[in-house]
């Protein structure tokens, strides 16, 4: 009886360093997996013009680029309209609307973030070049009458604690 239990002892601390062993291995790669991989992109040297912006999106929304931000990232374009800027995802191209002009023009797209919780960050590149205007329509209710759900709320700002109220 004492040989079995010693048997046993043993099978059981070669199964434990066995598993401890392979929760080890799984563990290093899951690491080596989670380290960024260095890319064959040169940066741009000092003065030198970028061909295109990456946009990251983390939140699914509503996103915007300003022409001022693209005069500070020195991107090369005719003019900030739907003819002269490219902005796609995944090769595919995005739909946008430019409001405004000149100086006070900004460019709206609807940016998709990737949910997964892994992933990295979904990315979009505006580059010069003919893009895809965002499809308009008009946004009136289709029945007259129609509540449109307008809320008025009151807020008020309490600055005076009584601590022994009830």
């Amino acid at each position: 009886m004492l040989k079995e239990r010693s048997l046993t002892t043993i099978t059981l601390a070669v199964l434990t360093v066995v598993f401890l062993s392979a929760a080890v291995i799984f563990l290093i790669r899951a690491i080596r997996q989670d380290r960024p991989v260095p890319l064959d992109v040169p940066p741009l040297a000092v003065g030198e013009t970028p061909q295109a912006l990456r946009l990251t999106v983390r939140e699914s929304g509503v996103a915007s680029v300003t022409a001022a931000q693209l005069r500070a990232a020195r991107l090369p374009v005719e003019s900030f309209s739907t003819t002269a800027l490219r902005l796609t995802r995944d090769g595919r191209p995005v739909p946008f609307v430019v409001i405004g002009e000149g100086r006070e023009a900004t460019l709206y797209f609807y940016g998709q973030a990737i949910t997964d919780t892994l992933a990295a960050p979904a990315v979009y590149w505006l580059a010069p070049g003919p893009g895809v205007a965002m499809s308009e329509r008009a946004a009136t209710p289709a029945e007259p009458g129609v509540d449109t759900g307008g809320r008025q709320a009151h807020w008020e700002d309490q600055r005076i604690f009584l601590g022994q109220a009830q």
